[in-house]
């Protein structure tokens, strides 16, 4: 069952999430004051909201920037998009929202047309997941092995630069909103296949096609053009996965985090281990089973036998409704008082699943294995949003949350740091979950 309902998105493009909030509210329209209707062009309207409503919205939107740059900034921004072509106008006002310092606080337009890849970001670079059949090469060697190739520049601009000089890295850096390396990595598996967003930025000159360039094991190299495809015919195209020669491809053969990704939640146990596994990857109760039951199941499927250790998998989760997780709170508590805890976190760790890692860590003695989050753990959070004039959409948040008193850094950093090199990637080896499973 799970096979067939997910069997096109090891191939999906993820639309930058940027709404992962600690409790995300509708999506209102926002309609200008009655005066200003038919006045304004929808850019101006974009600002206007800027200008006028967010910083009363906002919870303290003048934290990183004072009130008097923001409003100076305000005016150069008018200035600048008052020439532009509307892509890069979205992008001025985007990298203007960026400034203010705040990952939940962000500007984007709707992703309607990628480039027909799917990527990885991994501790030793950008890499092919899937292609089309054209390209093949990308992600399958004749000898049926995965090629593990990676995406090392686009138009000619690198992807990271070792020397300081200008690449896509340091470009979207500027503009989009984050507060750590991990969440603008977290973000660039999408926006580096949006050609809107690349023609916006300035890295492609053009809005429908782009010269991307590869590095294969070997060290040669390959540059191809790709043209953009709307992601509603993404389904219908000849893919090739990493995985497999075929496709629709079997991904039980995935790692679980990967092979269950679009599950609310899953859970295992290992008896060879005694260890409980729970892959948790929204904040939130699924509709054909409440998380409470989810982990009542879970703890059954034990059937007595002795749980050493629990390990909660928290890298796939952007967040959503914190108090969500609280019947696992009850167990750890109780039945599993005794267990060793192990929290895995990675760049995909946000907002609500932040602050569960951090009560996980304080509260129970979560052992935190993996790589940074992409919050922080004192952060700002609790969204609202709105669409735009423009049709784009706008986030801000609410309310201050501090997790941990006098903390001031950028993310929550594992005690025990685990990444994942694209070998045990390709290998189909989860190098952070068996290292836990092999932990005394």
């Amino acid at each position: 069952m799970r096979l067939k309902k997910t069997k096109a998105l090891i191939i999906s493009i993820t639309v930058i999430m940027i709404f992962c909030s600690c409790n995300l509210q509708p999506n209102p329209i926002y309609q200008l004051p009655s005066e200003l209707v038919g006045k304004l062009e929808p850019w101006e309207g974009d600002i206007y909201f800027l200008e006028y409503e967010l910083p009363k919205l906002h919870k303290n939107v003048y934290h990183t920037i004072s009130k008097e740059e923001y409003k100076q900034n305000i005016q150069t921004l008018k200035q600048e998009c008052a020439t532009l072509e509307s892509e890069k106008q979205w992008v001025k006002i985007r990298t203007f929202v960026a400034s203010i310092n705040d990952a939940h606080t962000a500007y984007s337009s709707k992703m309607d047309y990628a480039y027909p890849l799917n990527i990885v970001v991994l501790e030793d670079g950008v890499f092919v997941t899937a292609a089309l059949e054209e390209n093949k090469d990308l992600v399958r060697t004749s000898s049926s092995e995965a090629s593990r190739v990676e995406l090392i520049a686009i138009n000619g601009i690198p992807i990271y630069s070792n020397n300081g000089e200008e690449s896509v890295y340091s470009i979207i850096g500027n503009i989009l909103s984050h507060e750590n390396d991990s969440y603008l990595k977290s973000l660039m598996t999408s926006c580096l296949l949006d050609p809107i967003f690349l023609y916006g930025a300035g890295i492609t000159t053009s809005k429908t096609s782009c010269d991307m360039t590869f590095l294969f094991p070997d060290s040669s190299e390959t540059t191809i053009t790709l043209d953009s495809e709307p992601l509603s015919n993404f389904k219908n195209l000849n893919w090739k996965v990493y995985y497999s020669d075929t496709y629709p491809a079997d991904r039980f053969l995935l790692p679980p985090y990967i092979q269950f990704n679009k599950e609310t939640y899953y859970g295992k146990y290992y008896p060879t281990n005694n260890t409980l596994y729970i892959l948790y990857n929204s904040c939130r109760n699924d509709e054909n089973q409440s998380f409470s039951d989810f982990i009542k199941q879970q703890y059954l499927n034990c059937n007595g036998n002795p749980v050493d250790k629990i390990v909660i998998d928290l890298r796939n989760n952007g967040g959503g409704d914190s108090r969500i997780i609280k019947p696992l709170y009850n167990l750890l508590k109780n039945e599993l008082s005794n267990s060793t805890l192990y929290v895995i976190t990675g760049e995909n760790t946000f907002s609500s699943a932040l602050m569960n890692a951090i009560e996980l860590s304080k509260n129970y003695d979560g052992i935190l294995v993996g790589s940074p989050t992409g919050g922080k753990p004192n952060h700002y959070g609790e969204v609202k949003s709105t669409q735009l004039p423009t049709g784009n959409r706008i986030s801000w948040s609410t309310n201050y949350f501090t997790m941990i008193l006098g903390d001031n850094s950028d993310s929550l950093y594992p005690q025990i740091p685990i990444e994942i090199p694209s070998t045990d990637f390709f290998s189909l080896k989860d190098t952070i979950l068996d290292s836990i499973l092999q932990m005394d």
